[in-house]
């Protein structure tokens, strides 16, 4: 199966006892990560992120999630702690609605990741301001890190990981990796992960 951040990192150091454990699995290899995307409203007045910041300054802004305690909501309130600053989280019952209300203009913004908040974004409905990641996507090459815009040193970013049943021989994980060492090679790959905002990162 593909592990991601939400079933494999924040739930075990959010529930006191998860219904499974880190051991439960085999880790086969990293496929590739993905940032975070700050996102408004395209009739939003906030233009850019040290916009959006200046005003959570005067009054505390609405942003919306996939629900509490994931990551668009953990982001979110980190990025708050580091620039000192309030916000007002509203969550939903999934990445459409809660997309919906930024594009509605219900919420203030939202911080997806790119492989949710890409198609809203080149369809028009939403407008990015930056990424969380550690280096500017190539999905998006001119919109800037939130490290870029004063926030050195922060990143915040989605992955997928894949994994296998508990205690699989290494000769079968060691196949696996090999395979996935060469699919992210592949050409016609690579643009797909790029589509959906992911960069390919093989571990």
């Amino acid at each position: 199966m593909m592990a991601t951040v939400s079933r494999h990192a924040i739930a075990f150091g959010l529930k006191p006892a998860p219904a499974y454990k880190a051991n439960d699995f085999s880790p086969i290899a990293l496929i590739g990560t993905a940032p975070y995307l700050w996102v408004v409203s395209p009739a939003s007045p906030y233009l850019q992120a040290q916009d959006l910041l200046d005003a959570s300054l005067r009054s505390p802004l609405s942003y919306s999630s996939t629900g509490v305690n994931g990551p668009h909501h953990l982001v979110a309130e980190l990025i708050a702690k580091k620039v000192q600053v309030q916000w007002v989280h509203k969550p939903y019952s999934g990445g459409a609605p809660a997309l919906n209300a930024v594009s509605d203009g219900l919420v203030d913004f939202m911080l997806p990741a790119s492989i949710l908040a890409l198609p809203k974004i080149n369809d028009g409905s939403t407008r990015v301001l930056a990424t969380t990641g550690s280096q500017r996507t190539n999905a998006l090459p001119t919109v800037p890190t939130l490290s870029e815009l004063g926030l050195q040193g922060f990143a915040a970013e989605s992955w997928y990981v894949l994994v296998g049943p508990p205690k699989m021989p290494a000769s079968s994980t060691e196949r696996l990796e090999k395979a996935v060492a060469r699919a992210v090679q592949d050409p016609q790959y690579l643009k797909l992960l790029e589509r959906n905002g992911v960069e390919a990162k093989h571990m």
